[in-house]
């Protein structure tokens, strides 16, 4: 992460993710090696939160960014979320659903 700040971890699929500002994501096996992301879908739009739940990863962040990944190297653009390009703060997963949570009172909700 150089001098970015970090921002976020998750655990799953024995895997550990690492988020952070200027878009960075690295992930590691056994939380002393790391490797930045390949194909991270921030550019270097700061990375707020990362969750795992059934079987993903799922890292929010600025401008209304949202991602997914299963192995925490390949990072896929979710769909059209409805943050525009607000702030999206945190993710959660219950009840079958994962939760976004950002700027202007804005929660969004996806089953996948």
């Amino acid at each position: 992460f150089g001098t970015s700040f970090v921002r976020g971890v998750a655990y799953g699929n024995s895997i550990f993710v690492a988020v952070g500002s200027s878009g960075k994501i690295a992930y590691s096996t056994d939380g002393d090696t790391w490797t930045q992301a390949g194909t991270p879908s921030f550019g270097t739009t700061k990375i707020n939160d990362v969750y795992f739940a059934n079987g993903k990863f799922v890292a929010v962040g600025d401008s209304g960014k949202i991602a997914y990944s299963t192995d925490g190297d390949t990072w896929t653009q979710a769909g059209t979320p409805s943050f525009d390009t607000d702030v999206v703060y945190g993710v959660f997963y219950g009840g079958s659903l994962f939760i976004a949570c950002g700027d202007q009172g804005k929660i969004a909700f996806s089953i996948d």
